[in-house]
């Protein structure tokens, strides 16, 4: 069904394992989006042509006088792997295994795929060990080799890549995945000096 919107911002960052949705609309929205037997009520929005998909986290009513408005906070399908829905289980790998293999491992019975950009290695039998959820595992196998965990605008999948695809030296030669061609698409931009070595 058609969720009608009045406006809506979306933001990720590197840091985070996904993107944040906050949207406002009628008050019809807030019963358009209730969660169902316990699980979250899923929300794709688009725009431009590009879609990103959400699991509906917040919901929230404002009445003033004369009027009364609703917005609805989200996050991206992978929170469904945190603590707040996946409960903590004890890994350990009992065979030898790759740094992959231990995230797929942890992903197991979830629905979740995962999508492996950075450099795998060997993990001897018995040398990983960890109780989390199955995101919590994730973050600190690619933690370990100096990676990230992000996730897709939509789809059920977990993206683990390098935090610099290419190292620093290398930059000049690199070719970027998004140009801007001039400043007119920012809204906002600043400078601020930062002292600090020159590493």
């Amino acid at each position: 069904a058609v969720v009608p919107l009045d406006g809506f911002t979306l933001a990720a960052d590197r840091d985070s394992i996904g993107w944040t949705l906050n949207a406002t609309g009628p008050i019809s929205i807030l019963a358009q989006l209730a969660p169902a037997a316990g699980v979250p009520a899923r929300l794709r929005v688009t725009l431009d042509g590009l879609a990103w998909e959400f699991i509906v986290e917040g919901r929230r009513r404002d009445r003033r006088f004369g009027e009364v408005s609703a917005s609805i906070t989200g996050r991206s399908v992978s929170a469904l792997l945190t603590d707040r829905y996946a409960p903590a289980v004890a890994y350990l790998n009992s065979v030898d295994m790759t740094a992959q293999q231990l995230v797929l491992d942890a992903l197991l019975f979830t629905g979740v795929g995962l999508d492996w950009r950075a450099d795998d290695w060997f993990v001897p039998a018995g040398a990983w060990s960890h109780t989390g959820t199955p995101m919590s595992a994730a973050l600190r196998v690619a933690e370990a080799a100096g990676s990230t965990v992000q996730s897709p605008r939509v789809g059920d999948n977990l993206i683990v890549m390098p935090k610099y695809p290419s190292m620093p030296w290398e930059w000049d030669a690199a070719v970027p995945d998004v140009v801007l061609a001039s400043l007119d698409p920012v809204d906002v931009e600043g400078y601020e000096e930062v002292n600090s070595p020159a590493y």
